[in-house]
């Protein structure tokens, strides 16, 4: 396993070893420990002797020895990664080898389920293909889903004023349109005048979306501890594109965990209505809620079967009751989760 390592030569600079399909930028640094980015320089790369890592060195600006390592590998922790023996092995055999002048760890991880971007620590993933999932134990990450007209924006607006009431920071989000691009993609998928796609076109318009979402957006907030709530994520991928359009899943679905970098929520919500009964529910159908009733019957089932094979972290609520009591059910789903958040 490949290990992050932290160390402080006296010189008060710190490296970390980072697998090489990670980015590494001084943003992060700055991000994590909360300085000023622009007094955070990173000095200089180098890759490892076996070829599987790169050392990253960084200066912090106004730190006592030890002081910047602490608290960075104490966001690390916060974020998911555990002490293993293997790294701790490793970090001996590099003091061994007379590797200390920028490379002996005094703190070690195995590989977090989280690296650098762009302005957070985002989740990594090896392969396309790979989808073992990822749910952090920092932040809480909850996902709105159902079909249309199910009342999505009634509930997530009062949950976000029951988690505010709370004192919990809340993000309120959704896909596709979360992000200044996912806001041009909305409009393509959506749009009437856009007219017919290919289905593997719409859902790679789809993935994109996602992935700009989730690291621009929703990693970033889970970093800093707030509860992320999003209207849809990647299991609308999977009922409408997949079920919907009758794409293969087990084709369709790597794709959609590769783009988030198979981030799952720690609660799905699914709002669950009789489709006859949902497109009763608004005017002016976009190009998705155009579809003849047959699709929206496949992308109701398909959410079921979702929720029925992960019951630990979906919640299914039928349609049918009042917007509070409906919402009394949510809340009391939620409130198990929050205490990853912080305040």
């Amino acid at each position: 396993m490949r290990s992050i390592c932290l160390a402080l030569p006296e010189v008060y600079e710190e490296t970390a070893w980072i697998g090489v399909r990670w980015r590494v930028r001084k943003r992060t640094i700055a991000h994590l420990l909360s300085v000023d980015e622009r007094e955070t320089s990173v000095l200089k790369g180098a890759f490892d002797v076996d070829g599987e890592v790169v050392a990253v060195t960084f200066r912090v600006p106004g730190e006592e020895p030890g002081a910047a390592r602490d608290r960075l590998s104490l966001r690390l922790c916060g974020l998911g990664t555990r002490c293993h023996g293997d790294a701790r092995d490793r970090a001996d055999r590099l003091r061994r080898a007379g590797r200390a002048d920028h490379r002996e760890a005094s703190a070690c991880w195995p590989r977090p389920s989280w690296s650098p971007g762009s302005n957070a620590l985002q989740p990594s993933t090896d392969r396309l293909g790979s989808m073992d999932p990822l749910f952090t134990d920092h932040g809480v990450f909850l996902a709105l889903e159902g079909g249309e007209g199910a009342g999505k924006s009634t509930q997530a607006a009062l949950l976000v004023d029951w988690l505010e009431g709370l004192g919990q920071r809340v993000l309120l989000t959704r896909e596709p349109g979360g992000t200044e691009v996912g806001q041009i993609l909305r409009r393509i998928v959506l749009s009437n005048e856009t007219g017919e796609l290919s289905p593997r076109t719409e859902a790679l318009i789809y993935a994109a979306d996602k992935a700009e979402h989730v690291d621009r957006v929703v990693l970033p907030a889970l970093a800093e501890g707030t509860v992320v709530l999003t209207d849809r994520y990647v299991d609308s991928t999977l009922a409408y594109q997949g079920a919907g359009r009758a794409l293969d899943i087990a084709e369709l679905e790597p794709i959609a965990r590769w783009a988030t970098s198979n981030l799952r929520p720690h609660l799905t919500i699914v709002l669950d209505i009789d489709p006859e009964i949902g497109h009763t529910r608004f005017e002016g159908a976009d190009r998705i809620e155009s579809e003849p009733l047959e699709f929206h019957q496949r992308v109701r089932q398909h959410f079921l079967d979702l929720a029925a094979g992960d019951p630990e972290h979906y919640l299914v609520v039928p349609g049918g009751g009042t917007p509070q009591q409906i919402h009394d059910l949510i809340r009391a789903a939620v409130e198990p989760w929050l205490k990853q958040a912080v305040r």
